[in-house]
């Protein structure tokens, strides 16, 4: 689940990385040492994850034996969270754009129904998603 969650939180940084540097000119996006995660924000992404996933399970779609172990020479767990994330925000790419073992359009249909989640950086400089 962690790196599902990383992942997922790169994502976030690589869509609203120029945003957030017009909004914010003296933060550095690139330094990863900013993105210790407040608890709020990593509880929330988890929330979106499992909820991900377990809709997913109820389709019939078995994480662990369905999906690939490697998808387009990635590991899983790392494409489910960018992609998760790219999906359910309307980027236009994410789970219809890669070989998920004929589970693409499932995988898109349940990442896109959860609705868009917002990610903005705090008054104290750290991530936030809601």
């Amino acid at each position: 689940m962690e790196s599902i969650l990383l992942s997922y939180i790169e994502a976030v940084v690589w869509t609203e990385e120029e945003r957030w540097e017009e909004e914010n000119p003296n933060i550095d996006f690139r330094d990863l040492s900013m993105w210790d995660l407040p608890e709020e924000t990593e509880k929330v992404a988890l929330n979106y994850i499992k909820t991900f996933i377990r809709a997913v399970e109820k389709e019939g779609v078995d994480f662990l034996n369905d999906l690939p172990q490697v998808v387009n020479r990635h590991n899983l767990e790392e494409m489910i969270g960018h992609d998760l994330w790219l999906t359910q925000n309307g980027h236009g790419v994410g789970f219809s754009d890669r070989d998920y073992n004929g589970y693409e359009d499932t995988l898109y249909r349940v990442a896109s129904g959860m609705g868009e989640v917002y990610a903005e950086i705090g008054d104290d400089g750290k991530l936030y998603i809601s």
